[in-house]
C-alpha cells in the first residue's frame, strides 16, 4: 500500500507535464568527419504560435570522441526573412571524462535541451543550421545529430 501511494504523486508529475513530438529529423555525419563549411539543415513548420515548444539536439558520438564539449553555431532563419545566429557549448560530458548520455557498443547518445518553454514568434516556415564551430576544420567521432521540436503540455 505504501508503494501505491507513493506512486499516485509520481503520477501525478509525470503527466502533469508532457510533451508531444512535432517535428523530429536526424542527420548521420560523415565517417571522416563534420567540417565547419558543411553544416546541418532542419526545416520545419510552425502553425501555432499560443502553445510551448522545446529544442532538442541528441547528439551520437562515438565514446572515442574526447572533448568534453562540442561547440556550434546556430543560424536560426525566421518566415520573415530575420535570421539570428548563437554561438552555443554542447556539454557532452564531465571534466572526468563521464558522459552526459547513454552508452552502448561504444556509441553515447547525449540529449541537450537547447531551448525549453518558448514560443515562436511567427507562423511559418523555419530553418535552422548547425555549424561546428570548434578550433578545428574537422571534428571526428561524431556519428549524427537529431533535432526534435516537442510541443509542452502542461
Amino acid at each position: 500500500m505504501r508503494n501505491a501511494l507513493f506512486l499516485i504523486p509520481l503520477l501525478w508529475l509525470v503527466a502533469g507535464c508532457q510533451s508531444d513530438t512535432l517535428y523530429q529529423k536526424e542527420v548521420t555525419l560523415p565517417e571522416s568527419g563534420w567540417t565547419r563549411n558543411e553544416p546541418v539543415s532542419y526545416e520545419f513548420e510552425i502553425q501555432d504560435t499560443s502553445i510551448f515548444y522545446e529544442l532538442m539536439l541528441d547528439v551520437e558520438a562515438k565514446d572515442v570522441y574526447r572533448y568534453q564539449n562540442l561547440y556550434i553555431n546556430i543560424h536560426t532563419q525566421f518566415p520573415d526573412g530575420k535570421l539570428e545566429k548563437d554561438i552555443v557549448s554542447l556539454e557532452m560530458g564531465t571534466p572526468g571524462g563521464k558522459w552526459h548520455g547513454k552508452c552502448s557498443a561504444g556509441i553515447c547518445k547525449v540529449p541537450i535541451q537547447l531551448q525549453q518553454k518558448f514560443r515562436f514568434p511567427i507562423k511559418g516556415d523555419y530553418k535552422i543550421n548547425l555549424h561546428q564551430f570548434t578550433r578545428m576544420d574537422t571534428i571526428k567521432d561524431l556519428s549524427s545529430l537529431r533535432l526534435s521540436i516537442n510541443k509542452v503540455v502542461e
